[in-house]
């Protein structure tokens, strides 16, 4: 059984597993989206690391209550993976608010949207691992459709900023390899994803005070 916000999927039927994860994701994404849209029009952006602190006291509280429920187990992974994590964690999410004092937000999400690129580039760097040349080709064609529709959708021209791009080219960076970095420990440590959520951010909230 797959259990996400307290609601039970039978984890017999993927197809309707799927659907109602991506969904999930879809959606919520949608409103953090226009939540930090919202918060950029009203100047708050521009107090950067006590929004950071913000978002990574909510991810400490929802993932807190949802483990609460649950009933969730010991903490398996150490916590010197949370640093390492909560580090990037910070890192990310402060220079993406910093980097709206010099770009748009259409501008940034042009960016946000090529983190595949980064990703598989540290996976090949840092990690040694290659990937096949049709995943890398699918990879360009969706950075490609992300940024053209990312363009048609905003009606407006991207006002591009060199200090901008590289405060949001450093998130990016941050990024992936926070997703490299928790695949590992996933899979050497077998913990669960609340788990990583809740002591990473929790991290990132120690070292924005």
């Amino acid at each position: 059984m797959v259990s996400v916000l307290g609601i039970t999927v039978p984890d017999d039927k993927p197809t309707l597993c799927f659907f109602f994860c991506t969904g999930g994701i879809f959606f919520f994404y949608l409103i953090h989206s226009y939540s930090l849209e919202w918060l950029k029009n009203a100047q708050v952006l521009h107090q950067g690391w006590f929004v950071t602190f913000v978002q990574c006291a909510c991810y400490s509280v929802m993932s807190a209550t949802d483990r609460l429920l649950r009933g969730a187990g010991p903490r398996k992974a150490t916590l010197q993976d949370y640093m390492k994590i909560g580090f990037l964690q910070v890192m990310t999410l402060s220079l993406t608010n910093f980097s709206t004092q010099y770009l748009n937000f259409p501008t940034q999400m042009l960016f946000k949207s090529s983190k595949l690129i980064p990703v598989m580039a540290v996976n090949e760097i840092y990690f040694r691992r290659r990937g096949k040349l049709d995943e890398y080709f699918a990879a360009f064609l969706l950075v490609a459709g992300l940024v053209l529709f990312t363009l048609e959708d905003s009606k407006v021209h991207p006002e591009f900023n060199y200090t901008g791009v590289v405060i949001v080219s450093g998130a990016l960076l941050a990024d992936a390899l926070i997703g490299s970095v928790q695949e590992e420990i996933l899979k050497n440590r077998g913990t669960s994803s609340d788990e990583m959520v809740l002591y990473s951010h929790m991290m990132g909230g120690a070292y924005v005070l």
